[in-house]
């Protein structure tokens, strides 16, 4: 029981003096075309489709599973639930009615799990609890210090993907029909992609691009990233009288769209960029990273945050086409995501190459990695029963900066979840 209650006021202390170093950050935004610490998306964390249920922050990383919140100590790699409560099992707590006593339990009860630390705290974004006569969506802040939750806006919509960027909340909600009439479905919503001020009411929300103005409808937005004083993101869209029952969404990614903060003007960067097609990777010393979709054009590009001055980085062999590409803004990597279903022991393997196209290595990593997976500069943080639900719920680190070694990267179990 002493140790017990030692961790807990150790835990206060360390989160309430983290919440005082980050106050007042977002007074103080900087419109720099860098990334800035506390005020900025934290793109590195998320994968290929924009979601990301880890943070870096307080020196360590936020980690969110099954409604739990989690702090990683990045010195020692400990890891405990954010509540300071003694008596509490956290998530080792076998009685449902009970689990909501945990601090760390927050009702993110949305379709992914997703956090972002801002400002020095957790936010992330909640679904309604069904009892409601509409949808409705909340954005809440898990008050670091405190361990308390606040409300900060309630949406009457659904929300397809979002982010928190320079003192702004930005949100993407695709077409939404109403089923009100019997005798016939209406688009209540054409879809769109806005943004409200934090500090400020939802109703000041405004539209970044007004779609429906333009003869469109929103089918799906999504991959929202920010960078420097650009937000970016994914939307396919479809002329307005287009009948979406006959429409096959399967291979269409969307077009990439930037929206400039600072001049608050849209541009779409396949038209600036003379593709129809583009898939993105990253960033790299503040450009974008990105490849097209043409089949023969096999080339890794870089080009500004805007999309001007594209220049070719390097060329790669046809036969990793088909592979998942990203980088983490140092290297770049190829994942054969293509396997055996029958083989329950596979491992992904990435080939690693320099941002000039040399091969630096091939990397077998300790599991599988399904999804294109977040990485910062030093570590990869991992659950395997993320890509397969027949392994072990447990929690891993890899030291990433053994990357280039011939005895490739190792993993280190540091939680096992019940």
């Amino acid at each position: 029981m002493k140790r017990a209650i030692c961790f807990g006021l150790v835990l206060s202390l360390l989160f309430l003096i983290a919440g005082c170093e980050n106050n007042n950050q977002t007074g103080n935004i900087r419109y720099e075309n860098k990334y800035i610490e506390n005020q900025d998306n934290q793109y590195m964390y998320q994968n290929g489709g924009g979601i990301s249920n880890v943070q870096h922050g307080d020196g360590g990383y936020y980690y969110l599973h099954n409604h739990y919140l989690y702090y990683i100590d990045e010195n020692d790699f400990s890891v405990f639930p954010i509540c300071n409560k003694t008596d509490c099992l956290h998530d080792k707590e076998t009685i449902s009615e009970k689990a909501g006593y945990c601090n760390a339990r927050i009702d993110n009860t949305a379709v992914v799990e997703k956090i972002q630390y801002y400002d020095g705290n957790i936010y992330y974004v909640s679904s309604g609890d069904g009892t409601e006569s509409y949808d409705v969506v909340y954005l809440k802040k898990f008050n670091i210090g405190t361990q308390s939750v606040d409300t900060i806006f309630t949406f009457k919509t659904v929300i397809d993907d979002w982010i928190i960027h320079r003192g702004y909340f930005y949100y993407a909600n695709s077409l939404v029909y109403n089923t009100d009439s019997v005798e016939k479905e209406y688009v209540e919503d054409t879809g769109s992609v806005c943004r409200v001020a934090l500090g400020k009411s939802e109703e000041d929300s405004e539209k970044l691009y007004d779609f429906g103005k333009n003869g469109l409808s929103v089918l799906q937005a999504y991959n929202m990233h920010a960078y420097g004083n650009f937000v970016y993101y994914n939307a396919v869209t479809v002329n307005k009288k287009t009948d979406i029952s006959d429409f096959d969404m399967t291979d269409d990614i969307g077009k990439r769209y930037c929206f400039n903060i600072k001049s608050e003007k849209q541009l779409c960067l396949n038209d600036r960029l003379g593709e129809e097609k583009i898939s993105y990777y990253g960033f790299y010393n503040n450009k974008i990273l990105f490849g097209s979709f043409n089949k023969n054009n096999c080339n890794v590009y870089a080009c500004n945050l805007n999309g001007n001055n594209r220049e070719k980085l390097f060329a790669y062999d046809k036969k990793l086409k088909a592979y998942t590409k990203f980088t983490d803004g140092k290297y770049f990597y190829f994942e054969n995501q293509n396997r055996n279903v029958n083989d329950t022991n596979h491992k992904s393997v990435y080939l690693v190459y320099d941002l000039k196209g040399k091969k630096v290595n091939t990397v077998k990593m300790p599991f599988e990695m399904v999804t294109q997976i977040p990485f910062d500069s030093n570590y990869v943080i991992w659950n395997p029963k993320i890509s397969d639900s027949t392994k072990e719920n447990k929690l891993y680190v890899i030291n990433k900066t053994e990357i280039a070694s011939k005895s490739g990267l190792k993993s280190r179990l540091i939680y096992k979840f019940e």
